[in-house]
């Protein structure tokens, strides 16, 4: 196939489609349009058409049109025999190379066929070199190509979670926000170390408390003991009331000068009572 047009066109003419198909079935070259040299109008915001002969390549086959072959970029598109390829001021500006000899707003720009199969290596096929008339400005910088057709890229898995960054971000910082809290409330309550001061000081209070309360039972004991044991003979002489112990922390009764029923009145009794208690020790039992 070749194009003899002086002008530049834009997209395939309707014209040279039965051609085209033709060239399909035929399946002897690697692509079908556009022809080596066809003219082609940039900027074309809507794309150039390829078609190439799917029974060409493997079965299996998936199909780039490519202009840079040390790209590691490969959106491989399914094996439909056609596709739209956009020709960008990037492509124009800094892979299109001068014609000798052609006007400056000319230059070439030589594209590949590409085909890779599951498990093999990316193979390489020639494409047509077309020459770009630059008929106007572009409208937009100079941009990396990309394929305006549709394609399928089983290897692209980056969008798993459906989400975009921002929401991932918002998502996260609520997480953070969430443990915070958690542990503010748990620390207001005395669930945790930082609050545990108060706690601590409330069970000791309680424990002094307690150990009072036991001394005092202890005492009474004490005294109703004593005053079994001397019951029925008069008590005389002087009674020292009941002491705390500061060393053993015990409690001791002491009476002083008894006589007793019976007894020689020169007999003296001395009486004590130890009564003390390790703190270790259990309250004793009380006995009416």
């Amino acid at each position: 196939m070749s194009n003899s047009s002086a002008t530049c066109i834009s997209d395939v003419p309707q014209s040279l489609l039965p051609n085209i198909t033709a060239c399909q079935s035929s399946a002897t070259t690697p692509f079908c349009w556009p022809p080596n040299g066809t003219r082609i109008c940039v900027p074309a915001p809507s794309g150039i058409s390829f078609y190439w002969p799917i029974s060409y390549y493997p079965e299996s086959s998936r199909v780039l049109i490519e202009y840079d072959l040390s790209s590691n970029i490969f959106p491989a598109r399914n094996n439909t025999g056609n596709t739209t390829q956009s020709i960008t001021k990037y492509m124009y500006e800094q892979h299109a190379l001068a014609i000798p000899g052609a006007p400056t707003t000319e230059r070439a720009l030589k594209m590949y066929m590409r085909t890779k199969q599951e498990g093999k290596d990316v193979i390489n096929h020639e494409g047509p070199t077309l020459v770009l008339v630059k008929t106007a400005e572009y409208p937009s910088p100079s941009s990396r190509p990309t394929g305006s057709g549709s394609y399928n890229n089983d290897d692209d898995k980056d969008a798993l979670t459906g989400l975009t960054s921002g929401q991932m971000a918002g998502i996260i910082v609520g997480i953070i926000v969430a443990i915070i809290a958690g542990i503010t409330l748990c620390c207001c309550y005395g669930c945790c170390a930082c609050c545990g001061v108060k706690p601590r000081a409330a069970r000791a209070a309680r424990r002094s408390r307690m150990d009072e309360e036991e001394q005092a039972k202890v005492v009474a004991q004490g005294m109703e003991l004593m005053e079994q044991k001397g019951s029925g003979a008069p008590r005389t002489g002087e009674t020292r009331p009941p002491t705390l112990d500061p060393g053993r922390g015990a409690v001791s009764e002491e009476i002083g000068v008894a006589s007793t029923v019976g007894g020689d009145a020169n007999e003296i009794r001395m009486v004590e009572l130890d009564v003390g208690r390790d703190r270790s020790d259990p309250p004793p039992k009380y006995t009416p």
